[in-house]
């Protein structure tokens, strides 16, 4: 769990460690809403899943740290505490 001060600061942090094999999800605390980011051959691949349903790719990880703090103003607007993991994805 983090607040939702620390999401741009803990995504950055973890956007360089990021592995093709890794996922990085961040949901609310009820988990019905949030995005995963996973590094593919294109970039870096950003999935939404709440109040929309999008599928993006970024090539730098710039682009993505904006586009991750314009999804969080959506699907966050009055949260204050988010669920934050960095897994393996399953074969």
């Amino acid at each position: 769990m983090i607040t939702i001060n620390r999401l741009e600061a803990e995504c950055s942090r973890a956007i360089k460690k990021l592995t093709p094999d890794d996922i990085l999800r961040v949901r609310t605390w009820k988990g019905d809403r949030g995005f995963s980011i996973s590094l593919s051959d294109d970039g870096y691949e950003l999935i939404e899943d709440g109040f929309q349903n999008e599928r993006y790719t970024f090539r730098t990880d710039t682009a993505l740290r904006k586009a991750v703090r314009r999804i969080a103003k959506r699907e966050f607007p009055r949260s204050h505490k988010l669920r934050f993991s960095l897994t393996a994805k399953r074969s």
